[in-house]
């Protein structure tokens, strides 16, 4: 049951379907047992943390769980009512905070996010907890207010900036909420779908542009020809042939002075996972072929970042100066992922 729920958010989420038996293709790609080592051994972590009061992120525990279960890992019920109670004890005023702390007066002040209601949301469905219907319908109240007169949804307390992030995670919570609930809910959201429409062009992130289309998608707006081809454009230049990978952004510093540098479009050597997946996706979207050696160039890159601890995540570097490895289970779920990514792109 946690691994078709967990599916079917994948498939909302990111619009792909995950094949039967999966985890064994992963088998024949990756070292799967490191990996099943890594996301138990965070998802303990995770758990300690609730157990002694410490910052747990919801959507950390999201990526977490989701890696398992697309490994046929089970969550026992114990771990599972953990959660549950956790995730319960971050609900306000409609929403779902980001994380609770130890600081009573921190905790307080914090606002409901939208990345951390729908991860909230999303576990409770993965692990067959159904809220109330009223609470359901609290948080469609909480997310409806926060939308602005351009269609975007920010945070109106805070002000936050319109960004395509938040208005993607409202209208997958209200689509999950729909699905739980069996009904039509009213709201807006073809207004978001002309704000979308608007902007995606304006986008530097492929991350950015990846939730305006996946957005409007699921809210089927049709996207002209024009924005197609723009966005095959910016994900082509974004194409690192060298490291197998896409670029988050492009930029390169100018030297304004002897102190100084201004940030400006050009070329780095930043080449992430998720930006990897993402453009792969926006390709998926837009009916892109790749080559086969792309291809084979990309699970290369894929594999060459999964590190010692099972996880995966780049080597990130600042100048000459190396952090390290940094496997996240973000950037794990997304590793795992792009195998049925690619299964699905054409091939020239």
């Amino acid at each position: 049951m946690q691994i078709s729920r967990t599916k079917n958010i994948i498939n909302l989420m990111f619009g792909i379907k995950i094949p039967h038996m999966y985890h064994k293709k992963l088998q024949s790609i990756f070292d799967i047992k490191a990996t099943k080592k890594y996301l138990k051994q965070m998802l303990i972590k995770e758990i300690e943390n609730i157990n002694n009061d410490r910052p747990a992120f919801v959507s950390r525990i999201f990526f977490t769980v989701s890696g398992l279960n697309l490994l046929c890992q089970f969550l026992d019920e114990k771990i599972s009512r953990k959660i549950i109670s956790y995730i319960m004890n971050l609900k306000k005023n409609g929403g779902f905070i980001a994380t609770r702390q130890d600081y009573v007066s921190w905790r307080e002040g914090m606002l409901p996010d939208f990345s951390s209601t729908f991860f909230s949301v999303c576990l409770l469905y993965i692990l067959n907890y159904k809220l109330k219907k009223e609470d359901y319908l609290k948080i469609v109240r909480w997310i409806i207010k926060q939308q602005d007169q351009s269609g975007a949804f920010i945070h109106k307390k805070c002000q936050s900036a319109q960004k395509p992030e938040n208005t993607f995670w409202a209208i997958l919570t209200i689509k999950i909420i729909e699905k739980n609930l069996n009904i039509k809910l009213k709201h807006n959201l073809l207004t978001a779908a002309d704000f979308l429409i608007k902007n995606i062009e304006k986008y530097n992130y492929i991350t950015q542009r990846f939730f305006a289309l996946r957005s409007l998608q699921i809210l089927r707006k049709p996207i002209s020809v024009k924005v197609l081809d723009s966005l095959v454009n910016f994900v082509n230049i974004h194409w690192n042939k060298t490291e197998g990978g896409y670029h988050e952004f492009l930029f390169k510093y100018v030297k304004r002075d002897r102190y100084t540098r201004h940030r400006t479009t050009g070329d780095t050597n930043l080449v992430y996972i998720h930006s990897t997946f993402y453009a792969l996706l926006i390709k998926l979207f837009t009916n892109q072929r790749i080559t086969e050696v792309q291809k084979e160039k990309i699970l290369n890159f894929i594999k060459s970042n999964q590190n010692k601890d099972g996880g995966f995540g780049v080597q990130i570097k600042i100048r000459t100066y190396s952090l390290g490895p940094s496997s996240t289970p973000s950037e794990t779920l997304f590793a795992l992922l792009i195998p049925a990514v690619l299964e699905n792109i054409k091939n020239y």
